[in-house]
Parts: C-alpha cells; sequence; structure tokens
C-alpha cells in the first residue's frame, strides 16, 4: 500500500505528473534526504547503465492507509463500539489536515479527539 509503479524512469514520472523531471528530480533528492524521509525510492541498474527510479513510496500515506484499514477492520468484524465508518473517514481526514500522524488509540479516545478536532476545526 502506498506505492506507485514507476514506468520510464523519472522522465515517465515527471510525464505521468506534468511535471519537469529536472524539478521532480531535484525535489526527489530532497524528500529523499529529509529526517524522517518523506519519500522512498526503489532503483533498478539496468546492466551498463544509470540509476533509474522503478517505485516510488510515500511513508506517511502508507501509514495513513494501514490506519484506516486496521479501524476499518475493526468496524467489519463487529468489535463491540468500534467506530463507525463515517467516524473513521472523518477522524482520518481532520487528522490529516491538521497534519498529525496517525496513532493507535482505544475508540473512547478516538471519539473524544475526533469531538476536539471538529471543535478546533470550527473556530478555524
Amino acid at each position: 500500500m502506498g506505492f506507485i509503479q514507476i514506468d520510464g524512469g523519472i522522465r515517465g514520472l515527471g510525464e505521468d505528473l506534468e511535471t519537469p523531471f529536472t524539478s521532480l528530480s531535484r525535489n526527489l533528492v530532497t524528500w529523499r534526504e529529509t529526517n524522517p524521509p518523506l519519500v522512498q525510492v526503489a532503483t533498478d541498474i539496468p546492466e551498463g547503465d544509470q540509476e533509474r527510479f522503478v517505485m516510488l513510496q510515500i511513508p506517511l500515506v502508507t501509514r495513513w492507509l494501514l490506519w484506516v484499514a486496521e479501524y476499518r477492520a475493526h468496524y467489519f468484524a463487529q468489535v463491540p463500539k468500534a467506530l463507525y465508518l463515517n467516524e473513521i473517514s472523518e477522524l482520518a481526514g481532520l487528522m490529516i489536515l491538521n497534519r498529525m500522524e496517525p496513532s493507535v488509540m482505544s475508540y473512547e479516545d478516538a471519539r473524544k479527539f475526533l469531538k476536539n478536532l471538529r471543535r478546533v476545526s470550527v473556530n478555524l
């Protein structure tokens, strides 16, 4: 989850994103070197050729996808007091808007947190 297959290396990704590949390449280097890295890139070196990007991962997106999947699994497994689907979506959306990382919390704490985030969002 959260991985993007890159066809055509950095030039192909630039075309897909309608972005000059030189700018994209510079940004990917910067994003790879931040701590923690904003992107992770899998590379391949074809025989006698230069390194080329073959796959891109955005770790934060992966963490959010896993968080949402876990809480949705609780709902579908009919775990008592599990968050409802609309609560999961709203909580994830508000946390992402507030630049928060996904975190494990009890259902009760999640509902309290959601209530607080709603209040903060209304006041923005």
